[in-house]
């Protein structure tokens, strides 16, 4: 009747450095990682008045995602029944969840020709030291972005989402 909650064992070994090397990326897959679609050109308008100017690919994730985290963490999707909901987003309610967030994190960057895509999956939960396992949860599900830094020859992770309040666990 109910689902079983039995721990998993994991173990893992991070090595952000290595594990997101990789060769420079090119041809058909830096332009499907930079393409923008249509309908998004209000996270081009957003961009441009964060960051006017040229920059790193490292300095533009981290300025538009100071401001994108100066928006509010919300789970009622107030931009969900909008026209445009990622328009509506940046510049009317300036608050959503983290999907909102790593869209237009993503969009901006590849506006300026960066290679990006959104990741999607967990953060850690807490940590159950009687039973020695991180409690990973429906409520740790998360989107972020993961954008291509030429200089360095390595994909980078951004995080625009803000911190979200307690969740009264």
């Amino acid at each position: 009747m109910y689902p079983s909650r039995r721990p998993i064992p994991l173990r893992f070994l991070l090595e952000p450095a290595a594990a997101l090397a990789e060769p420079p990326l090119t041809g058909r897959r830096r332009a499907l990682l930079t393409d923008t679609g249509k309908g998004t050109e209000s996270a081009e308008r957003y961009g441009r008045r964060v960051v006017p100017g040229e920059v790193s690919a490292r300095e533009a994730a981290e300025r538009f995602t100071t401001s994108l985290r100066t928006f509010q963490y919300t789970l009622a999707n107030p931009s969900g029944g909008a026209a445009n909901p990622l328009q509506d987003f940046l510049e009317r309610s300036r608050a959503g969840h983290c999907e909102y967030f790593a869209s237009a994190l993503a969009l901006m960057l590849r506006y300026r020709g960066i290679p990006a895509r959104v990741v999607n999956g967990y953060r850690l939960g807490p940590w159950i030291s009687e039973g020695g396992y991180w409690l990973v949860t429906q409520n740790e599900a998360h989107s972020w972005v993961e954008y291509y830094d030429d200089a360095a020859l390595a994909w980078r992770v951004a995080d625009a989402t803000p911190a979200a309040p307690p969740a009264g666990l």
